[in-house]
This record gives structure tokens, C-alpha cells and sequence, in this order.
């Protein structure tokens, strides 16, 4: 997150830019590997997300 709020100006400014996100397979679908695992991969997804819009 730190890092996308700071090269997210200089998208701006140059129209375009590229960030890669990496979640596994549990950001899309809930396991019983563990509720905090399970979160935290929703938030990665959900937060690339966001920031698309």
C-alpha cells in the first residue's frame, strides 16, 4: 500500500502505470486455512480493486 501511494502521483501525471498485486487463490474463495490468512488475501484483492477504479 505504501508503495502505490507513492508512485500513484506519478501515474497520474503520466497517464498510465502498471502495479502487480500478488494474492493467492484464497483472496477469491474462503478456506480453513485460517481467518487471517483468509482476510488478509481479501484485502490484497480487494484493495487492487479500489485502486483500479
Amino acid at each position: 500500500m505504501r508503495s502505490t501511494r507513492k508512485v500513484f502521483p506519478v501515474f497520474l501525471a503520466k497517464g498510465s502505470g502498471v502495479i502487480i498485486n500478488i494474492a493467492s487463490v484464497r483472496g477469491s474463495h474462503g478456506s480453513t486455512t485460517g481467518v487471517a490468512y483468509t482476510a488478509s488475501k481479501f484485502a490484497v484483492v480487494g484493495f487492487t480493486k479500489n485502486v483500479g477504479f
